[in-house]
């Protein structure tokens, strides 16, 4: 059984206002971004009534050019997959797995290179799937399996811990308002920055430069 969601009109709303608002403070954004992160990211997702289950991501932070230093522009591709099996109550497998593919608008307090505090708001398709299987004594095997695909929004916050050169650590706490299957996410990302996102910035990001 095949089933095609939207996520309630309110909540979709709700993640445009947030782009809406950010938006305008992003003049000519397309001018000159370039590619300031890659993050791999690891994921402990919480669904409603569920124990926590691991999920893994890569996203791109995007920044520069005529885009406000505080903003940074993040598409990203995730997936995580839950299965379950009771063979002694009959329960041959209970599977959920969601492949989200979308972007966000992160706000970012603080200087590159030190603890920076971050929020953001994003919109995203996920290709969510779950299959249960039963196996009952008294009658044969019964399989049932649904997917869909839902647009939904999600929210966030999060920190970015002191650089270690290149490399970018932060902490994350992120709600996904997929319908029939929100989730949490606990993000542990581990990054490495190029060009001007490598570089250190705020007090005594100078010393030991040679000028």
């Amino acid at each position: 059984m095949a089933r095609q969601d939207v996520a309630s009109p309110f909540l979709v709303a709700t993640a445009l206002t947030a782009f809406a608002f950010a938006l305008p403070l992003v003049p000519s954004a397309s001018a000159g971004i370039g590619l300031e992160k890659i993050e791999f990211v690891t994921q402990s997702v919480k669904l409603s009534g569920q124990s926590f289950t691991a999920g893994t991501g890569l996203r791109f932070h995007l920044a520069g050019g005529d885009l406000n230093d505080q903003f940074v522009i993040v598409p990203a591709i995730e997936y995580w997959r839950d299965s379950d099996q009771l063979p002694e109550l009959g329960l041959t497998e209970a599977m959920q797995k969601d492949w989200r593919v979308g972007g966000e608008v992160h706000y970012r307090l603080g200087h590159n290179g030190g603890w920076r505090p971050y929020a953001g708001a994003g919109l995203a398709i996920n290709l969510t799937a779950s299959r249960v299987s039963i196996d009952p004594p008294d009658s044969g095997p019964v399989t049932q399996e649904e997917s869909g695909q839902d647009l939904a929004p999600n929210f966030l916050v999060g920190i970015d811990l002191p650089a270690l050169g290149p490399i970018r650590n932060s902490i994350e706490l992120n709600w996904h308002l997929v319908p029939d299957m929100r989730q949490f996410k606990i993000n542990f990302g581990l990054g490495y920055a190029f060009g001007k996102g490598a570089e250190p910035e705020g007090p005594g990001a100078d010393e030991g430069k040679v000028y």
